[in-house]
């Protein structure tokens, strides 16, 4: 299945030429171009809307996600159309306006009935064509896992003959993660996994995926729409797969935003060859493959960089096409983009990472777009921050109504912590009073609040960023407090578990004494919690040896592979009752030989 996106995995509004009719101009921000027209060929239909409902992303529980529509193509015959978005899978969440392109969530907390990928539909109707398009988000552990999907871009668009051969190019990719993952120029232009499907109709696509996809173009006239879709491998080999398959499996893909290509379908004997597009940067940065990086002291960091776009027309016809730029990671205001800069994205955390495409069109045929791809890394002459949240107080990750909590910052490496600003901000639940007051103070001193006393549980959401003064900040991470309100109580976690594992061999996992505190059912699963350098383990759900009634998943057999010898696994039970409410607790476990 396809996905979410975090803030900034936003697709901007993308607007077509002046004299034409705007294909992307969701925004009302103007269009951009030379000029052009679009369907000018009558005995033709007009296509439909084409939902793009953005790139794979990973979130933090806590954190404000973004889901941005607004990448899709309208209609050509500029026909209304409805917008909705639907969860399909995931722990439910608030849409903060689901009939609207671009609508935003808070990322929940884990749940033991639910799996950690929450799953989104974006389905654009007009009435005569219906398109969708899938996104998910991931639920992560840590913000260095907050790395960006990667980049496909299809090739020109086509016109052809009846009856002829049509080879659909192999996409360009772009993995902008697997620097910061510490992989090597090659891995940023690497073919991916990658599958074609066609928009509507039946013709028989021949290799469709990760091969010289071809097929035989009808007899009749028409407009046929392909879509690509491309992923990073995630643990299941280098087999190529459609990222909107219903089942995702365990190690589901994680997904670019899809591309779109046209092949027109005329008996003319005259053909319409597409314009060219580029984009070019400064020579005075470096460049890894197609991504260009920025890094500087902090007294010299530029804010902006410029490039420049430019198109052509192997048929001389300037006057009559027309440019749009799309954003495909981060989020590029469209009046930026007109004038030809990207500028550093607002933020915390580094790299920051902003992508774009630039597409060039005449009549209905568009340029093979051409990518932008900057990489802002952190100043070379400050040490990177990191820090983490942390709500001391709870039990299980809960605290009773009207009690204090304490919010504190931990895991800071830095020569002068004193010379350091932290940042809490409150993004989710009925609004406390912190003390000190939300916003940035100088020092890492915790911040408190009282629970606030409801009739029912509430979660509350606080971001933490810290600063240095400069343009070096961490990556945001955030504290989730669960309250418990009077009359409810959490289940009650209890743990059997050794605090050493030998590699290759089953180690039992026993959450069985775990009871829900008004003795109803319990659901209840473990998993691993992602460490740095931990690798990862096989967890089997298995049955609790003395407790055949024991909750469905409250025991597993942990399997650690050999390079997991000397390292920590951490491991964590999640326990959710009637009243969804969920109660964990992690274990460390040493691997040994």
């Amino acid at each position: 299945m396809r996905h979410l996106l975090p803030a900034f995995l936003a697709v901007m509004a993308l607007a077509l030429g002046a004299c034409g009719a705007s294909s992307r101009d969701f925004s009302g921000e103007g269009a951009g171009g030379s000029g052009g027209s679009i369907g000018s060929e009558p005995s033709l239909p007009k296509g439909g809307p084409l939902a793009l409902a953005g790139p794979d992303a990973k979130a933090l529980p806590g954190m404000l996600v973004r889901l941005d529509g607004r990448g899709s193509f309208p209609p050509e015959d500029a026909r209304a159309f409805s917008v909705l978005w639907t969860q399909e899978a995931g722990p439910r969440v608030a849409l903060s306006d689901p009939a609207a392109l671009v609508t935003t969530f808070v990322a929940p907390s884990r749940s033991a009935r639910e799996t950690d990928r929450l799953v989104f539909r974006l389905t654009l109707d007009d009435g005569t064509t219906r398109s969708i398009d899938r996104l998910a988000i991931e639920l992560v552990d840590d913000p260095a896992q907050l790395l960006p999907a990667p980049v496909v871009l299809g090739a020109a668009d086509q016109d052809v003959r009846p009856r002829t051969r049509v080879e659909l190019p192999a996409p360009r990719f772009a993995d902008p993660a697997c620097l910061a993952e510490g992989g090597d120029a090659s891995c940023v232009s690497a073919t991916l996994p990658f599958c074609w499907t066609q928009i509507e109709g039946a013709v028989q696509i021949d290799d469709p995926c990760d091969g010289a996809a071809s097929f035989v173009a009808p007899d009749e006239e028409g407009v046929l729409d392909f879509k690509v879709e491309a992923h990073r491998r995630m643990g299941d080999g280098n087999r190529a797969r459609l990222c909107s398959e219903s089942d995702a499996g365990r190690e589901p893909p994680f997904c670019a935003a899809p591309d779109y290509l046209r092949v027109i379908v005329r008996k003319s004997a005259t053909r319409i060859d597409p314009p060219t597009s580029d984009i070019g940067f400064p020579d005075d940065l470096p460049r890894v493959g197609d991504i260009l990086l920025v890094e500087r002291e902090a007294a010299r960091y530029p804010p902006k960089v410029k490039f420049v776009a430019t198109m052509g027309d192997p048929e001389k016809r300037d006057n009559l096409a027309f440019h749009s730029y799309r954003a495909l990671l981060g989020d590029a205001p469209l009046a930026d983009l007109e004038r030809q800069e990207l500028w550093l994205p607002h933020g915390s955390g580094w790299p920051r990472t902003v992508a774009v495409a630039f597409e060039a069109r005449f009549n209905r045929v568009r340029a093979a777009p051409k990518a932008a791809i900057v990489q802002w890394l952190p100043p070379t002459d400050r040490p990177p921050l990191h820090a983490r949240a942390r709500v001391p107080s709870s039990s299980d990750g809960f605290v009773a109504a009207g009690e204090p909590v304490v919010l504190e910052v931990t895991d800071v490496d830095h020569s002068d912590p004193d010379s350091l600003e932290t940042c809490w901000e409150q993004v989710l639940g009925p609004e406390v009073q912190l003390s000190p007051a939300q916003g940035c103070h100088p020092g890492l001193g915790a911040r408190s609040f009282v629970a606030p006393i409801g009739v029912s549980p509430v979660d509350l959401s606080f971001q933490v960023v810290i600063r240095d003064g400069g343009p070096l900040s961490s990556p945001p991470d955030y504290a989730v407090v669960h309250v418990a309100p009077p009359g409810f109580e959490p289940p009650r976690l209890a743990i059997a578990a050794p605090t050493e594992a030998v590699a290759g061999k089953a180690t039992l996992l026993d959450g069985s004494a775990s009871s829900a505190a008004g003795g109803g059912s319990l659901a209840m699963r473990w998993r691993q919690v992602w460490t740095p350098d931990s690798p990862r383990v096989d967890l089997e759900v298995t049955e609790c040896p003395g407790a055949p009634i024991a909750s469905a998943g409250s025991c597993a057999s942990l399997w650690a592979p050999s390079n997991a010898v000397g390292k920590t696994i951490e491991l964590e039970l999640l326990a959710t009752d009637s009243d969804r409410m969920t109660a964990t607790r992690r274990v460390s476990i040493e691997v040994t030989r």
